[in-house]
């Protein structure tokens, strides 16, 4: 009885999702951030967090000057 109300209610929200962005996506044609929007929301994409280099050992070297590290960081992947 669960697996046969389970499928109903999965069935029910498919076809709900469908709905829902057939309309959203059809009132807001001419909207392109709203569109985006609407795209990201269904594949739903995640920020990444960037984090800041402080410090960067090259060579047995502590490199703390930011311009430095941009450089040892071309140099690298270069």
């Amino acid at each position: 009885m669960y697996n046969i109300f389970r499928n109903r209610v999965n069935r029910e929200l498919k076809k709900s999702k469908i709905e829902y962005y057939s309309k959203y996506f059809e009132d807001n044609n001419k909207n392109c951030k709203k569109l985006w929007e609407g795209i990201k929301s269904i594949i739903n994409t995640k920020k990444t967090q960037h984090s800041n280099v402080t410090q960067l050992n090259v060579n047995n070297e502590v490199i703390d000057n930011p311009k430095e590290i941009v450089e040892a960081f071309n140099d690298f992947f270069c």
